[in-house]
């Protein structure tokens, strides 16, 4: 297996919660009526390591170019100097942990930080919504990993090559993870920088596989045996739980899934073929296992999503689980879960005689493409303070538990504390993470749907694993017709 094999990845379909919240100095303002929790939290998927190919076009010229004098440090000093930034965030852990801590946050930016906060669908919206502006509403945009060739088809985002080159050692970039440092470029340009990264992991109960005397599965076969012998439904305890809503939360696990089988949904994108695989016998192969995966799941896995996963993993409901590492703040809390000190993380398990892979999701800022000159050097100076190590080291103390800094998941204090950073920082080491698994390409919503749709008819007996891959190809290839990817 190569690491330089694309793949694709789902994203979207899910409720739109919108929850506005503006933070203005140390207050905490709601935007819209109600209760201030925030949206719900989201997770989802990722990008290539090498650059992509040529269906997306380039940003229209930025309405201003880096001027030659730096930033502010990023560790140090207050680089906002009383100015205001505007931030549009997705409501996951480094959006809720900001909300935290907003007055720390301003006092030591020196400015005034304004934040709306909204769901996942709702991110994705607005972000096609107001970058086409000549004077957008929002300085910095939070966006995920695989949504890059779409946004910078539609011009949405500012390339940072100018700021990054011209304030190299501030940004320290050999502290960025390398598939995610990798992972903001698109045609050679880069668009943003990693503020909560994070990977789709296999967990499991340790004390109930010591008890039953099994090792960690490290494949797919270990993954299902020990499935069906931690299955003990008349005891409230399932062997996996799974995450099979419709749409994206389904979609990206097939993604996953075809991957642990050596399959990429766009085996050739990055050299402009645009041909999807979704109907090959290694697909028929991963689709049929997810299958017999389903069998130990709970009778109402078809409706479980992202944090209902964490949260009923969190209970004790299950053996085993894939879920996304920001969530492990689920697992930690001992004032909601049953599984304190009783647990353990590993890399997805790849297909018997494959080695294992994980793919990688989460959130990165940027710029909007036209945003004015007048707005451009505090937008940056932001960008590159809040993603600094020192300020992600707030965020992790306040609920975002994730890898945007080496130093970070090394930071041995973290390590005692979050132990579950020694496993992502041996994944880290050993290059473990692969952007080909979910590539970021225009039509990743569409794929994420057309997955998440078709396999769940499967899932409830309407059709075949064969016939179901077959419905996703047939699906896709209009898909892509229709958007002139292929003719």
């Amino acid at each position: 297996m190569t690491e330089d094999k694309p793949a694709a990845a789902p994203l979207s379909r899910r409720r739109v919660l919108q929850t506005g919240v503006a933070l203005s100095g140390s207050a905490l303002l709601l935007a819209a009526c109600g209760p201030s929790a925030p949206a719900a939290p989201t997770s989802a998927p990722a990008a290539p390591t090498s650059a992509p190919p040529k269906p997306a076009a380039t940003t229209a010229a930025p309405a201003a170019q880096a001027t030659a004098a730096p930033a502010a440090a990023a560790a140090g000093g207050a680089p906002l100097q009383g100015q205001t930034v505007k931030a549009l965030f997705v409501g996951d852990p480094f959006a809720q942990a900001s909300q935290k801590i907003i007055a720390d946050l301003n006092k030591q930016s020196g400015g005034n930080i304004q934040m709306q906060v909204v769901d996942f669908d709702s991110m994705h919206q607005k972000i096609l919504l107001d970058a086409p502006s000549a004077s957008p509403a929002f300085d910095v945009y939070s966006w995920e990993f695989s949504w890059l060739g779409e946004m910078v088809g539609a011009k949405a985002l500012r390339p940072l090559d100018d700021f990054v080159q011209r304030d190299a050692a501030m940004l320290n970039v050999d502290d960025i993870p390398k598939a995610n440092w990798d992972a903001t470029v698109w045609e050679g340009k880069r668009y943003g920088i990693p503020v909560q990264p994070h990977a789709e992991l296999t967990w499991w109960r340790t004390d109930l596989l010591d008890a039953a005397g099994l090792k960690p599965p490290t494949n797919t076969d270990e993954l299902l045996a020990a499935a069906k012998a931690l299955h003990k439904p008349d005891q409230g305890q399932y062997g996996f739980l799974w995450k099979g809503a419709r749409g994206a939360p389904l979609g990206q696990t097939m993604v996953h899934a075809f991957a642990a089988f050596d399959q990429p949904a766009f085996p050739n994108w990055q050299k402009g073929d645009w041909m999807p695989a979704l109907n090959t016998d290694k697909a028929v192969q991963a689709t049929d296992w997810v299958k017999q995966m389903a069998q130990y799941a709970p009778p109402d896995y078809l409706t479980i999503a992202w944090d209902d996963e964490a949260r009923r993993f969190a209970e004790g409901e299950a053996a085993m689980t894939f879920t996304w590492f920001g969530r492990v703040s689920f697992f930690e809390d001992p004032t909601k879960s049953k599984i304190v000190g009783k647990y353990a993380a590993g890399p997805w398990p790849a297909a018997p005689g494959l080695p294992p892979r994980n793919s990688f999701g989460g959130w990165v800022l940027g710029l909007p493409a036209q945003i004015p000159a007048d707005r451009l050097d505090a937008a940056w100076k932001f960008l590159l303070w809040y993603t600094s190590a020192p300020v992600e080291k707030m965020l992790i103390d306040n609920g975002n538990i994730d890898y945007p800094r080496v130093s970070l998941i090394k930071d041995p204090t973290l390590q005692q504390q979050h132990p579950v950073f020694k496993t992502v920082l041996d994944l880290v080491d050993k290059n473990s993470f692969q952007g080909w698994i979910r590539a970021p390409v225009p039509e990743f919503v569409a794929l994420a749907d057309n997955l998440g749709t078709n396999m769940q008819d499967m899932l409830t007996g309407g059709m075949s694993p064969k016939a179901a891959c077959d419905k996703c190809q047939e699906d896709m290839i209009a898909t892509l017709k229709k958007s002139g990817k292929i003719a």
